[in-house]
């Protein structure tokens, strides 16, 4: 059968032309070879028809594909040609391999942009130059993130896993300083607050309500921090701490005025060990013992100033029988 191939055919059909036919007389060949061998095994050792087996197989021979040597290097050229279909598959395997992972990869590192500026904003008055590092990195991931259509794939999934990474490393390093800041913060309030209460034991009319206002403005800084502690949100140290400041040396002043220097150092002394002993009990000797050590005072007048500062109601000492 003589086929006839149109002139303007394209070289893609000829190749799945050649493929299909090639493909149908492998096809037709195994299968022939097959049902010989079959009739060969079925038939061709049986005495009254083996003769004729033999005789009706040799007349219906495998005939020689049409080709030649031409066929030969076209043949050789379509290995060529499978090779390289071959490898651009692998390439494009990997490319799909690649725009997967920048598509899942985008919105993790657009996301991470947005919380990283905020931390940015939130770390401007406590360390300017980590906000600073970490603005530069987020001006990195816009740039990159508005730049994509120009980009090689694999350099952007490169360039983005490495802004990732390093955003997330300068998260956790500037969240552990905000953290750090406001808790220092928080620790010298608490330390105001033992002033303080020190300061309105003592106080009274006006001065007590004047004592009363520093108390609350200090309960409102703690209260704001605390809430932002967990935001992470914009918060100016040096401010806050001179607020604190102030409030500390007006209680410091108020009892310096209403305590001598004897009891303002004792009374220091018995703050710092209530923060060693805090809950647990202490016998009166050692008590005594440690406070004149440590206040440089003579027993008897430790033990005196003991008793005005309970009497104060600036410490509380209680006896166990």
């Amino acid at each position: 059968m003589e086929v006839t191939l149109a002139r303007k055919i394209d070289k893609k059909s000829i190749l799945v032309f050649l493929a299909e036919n090639s493909n149908k007389s492998k096809k037709s060949l195994e299968n022939i070879e097959k049902i010989r061998e079959s009739i060969l095994r079925e038939h061709a050792k049986k005495e009254k028809i083996s003769s004729m087996v033999e005789k009706a197989l040799s007349t219906l021979k495998i005939p020689d594909p049409p080709l030649d040597e031409h066929d030969l290097l076209t043949g050789q050229k379509l290995r060529n040609y499978s090779q390289s279909l071959e490898e651009l598959s692998k390439r494009l395997q990997d490319l799909a391999r690649v725009f997967s992972e920048i598509d899942k990869l985008l919105p993790q590192l657009k996301q991470k942009t947005v919380e990283l500026k905020k931390l940015a904003e939130s770390l401007t008055a406590i360390s300017p130059s980590l906000s600073s590092e970490i603005l530069k990195l987020t001006n990195k991931s816009e740039k990159l993130l508005s730049s994509l259509d120009t980009e090689d794939p694999y350099r952007a999934l490169d360039e983005a896993q490495s802004l990732l990474r390093e955003g997330l490393r300068l998260e956790k390093i500037g969240k552990n300083v905000y953290k750090q800041t406001v808790s220092s913060i928080l620790e010298e309030i608490n330390a105001t607050k033992l002033v303080l209460n020190k300061a309105l034991a003592i106080a009274i009319l006006q001065e007590k309500s004047i004592l009363e206002k520093k108390m609350n403005e200090l309960e409102k800084i703690e209260s704001q921090l605390r809430e932002i502690l967990e935001k992470v949100e914009r918060v100016d140290p040096s401010r806050l701490k001179e607020q604190i400041a102030e409030i500390r040396s007006y209680a410091e002043g108020f009892l310096s005025q209403s305590l001598s220097e004897e009891e303002l150092r004792l009374a220091e002394e018995i703050a710092k060990l209530s923060s060693v002993y805090s809950g647990k009990n202490i016998k009166l000797d050692q008590f005594v013992d440690r406070l004149s050590k440590r206040a440089d005072m003579d027993k008897e007048s430790v033990l005196a100033i003991i008793y005005e500062l309970a009497r104060k109601g600036i410490v509380r000492v209680y006896i166990r029988l």
